[in-house]
């Protein structure tokens, strides 16, 4: 049997070559982006992200190689070294965590290497923040103040930068920022989504099987697949750019029966 290879040339699996692997599923999703701890997915001039205290939902899929990194950048934009101006949602020391510079938020819920988890935040717009994992409510935090994310980066105080505009894999230039293993389906929304209903925290996990989205749904200003390349399927048009990429690969996160 031959593989699928996406316009990039990389390998994506089957569902005829899944099953004669062994895996008596068929996958929802055949390939996520890989990211080696050196890589990441940049847009340096976003448009329509949520920013200032403006309510907002990211989501994504995840299946982390290392998870003792310090902060393994998932997706985040924002401005380092002002208080609330980030916003990004990562891993920090074997949990799921927001950071928005001195406005952060931290789960409960252990988070395991080579394991795969649906990952959400959510804001407000207000002082709340929410944290789930696979469709379950991991902490809710109240700030202190709202938040005041910005669009760009401005320096830190010891002269150092933050990357500008959107990124994937990686917020900031330092080893410890960087992601290691596999990320898709990241979805980002203007929105505040609840925990059930039609468009959701539950209907995103779907008990594991996921959301695939259309680039239609309400609220949605920004989306990546990652299965073949660094599109935006939404239609703000936020495509990424690949910097030391390694590879995509075939990475079962979600089944259906």
């Amino acid at each position: 049997m031959t593989a699928n290879v996406n316009a990039d040339g990389y390998s994506i699996a089957s569902a005829d070559e899944v099953s004669a692997a062994g895996y008596g599923f068929v996958p929802a999703f055949y390939a996520a982006a890989s990211f080696d701890g050196a890589s990441y997915i940049q847009n340096a001039s976003p448009s329509n992200l949520p920013v200032g205290a403006a309510a907002r939902t990211i989501s994504a899929w995840i299946n982390p190689s290392n998870v003792g990194t310090y902060y393994a950048t998932i997706c985040g934009w924002g401005s380092v070294g002002t208080n609330g101006e980030m916003c990004t949602l990562c891993i920090k020391d074997g949990y799921l965590y927001f950071v928005g510079w001195d406005a952060d938020a931290q789960g409960t819920i252990p988070i395991t290497a080579n394991t795969p988890y649906h990952v959400v935040v959510t804001y407000d717009g207000n002082v709340t923040l929410k944290l789930y994992v696979n469709g379950v409510l991991d902490s809710t935090t109240t700030l202190s103040t709202p938040l005041n994310t910005v669009n760009n980066y401005t320096h830190a105080p010891d002269g150092s930068h933050g990357r500008e505009g959107i990124s994937i894999g990686s917020i900031w230039p330092a080893a410890w920022a960087y992601f290691q293993g596999a990320i898709e389906e990241i979805q980002i929304f203007n929105t505040a989504l609840p925990a059930t209903g039609a468009l959701s925290i539950a209907s995103l996990y779907n008990g594991g099987a996921g959301y695939y989205g259309s680039g239609s749904e309400s609220g949605l200003v920004t989306g990546y697949h990652l299965n073949g390349d660094a599109t935006d399927f939404s239609t703000s048009g936020n495509n990424g750019t690949w910097y030391g990429r390694t590879a995509y690969v075939a990475v079962w996160f979600k089944t259906v029966l």
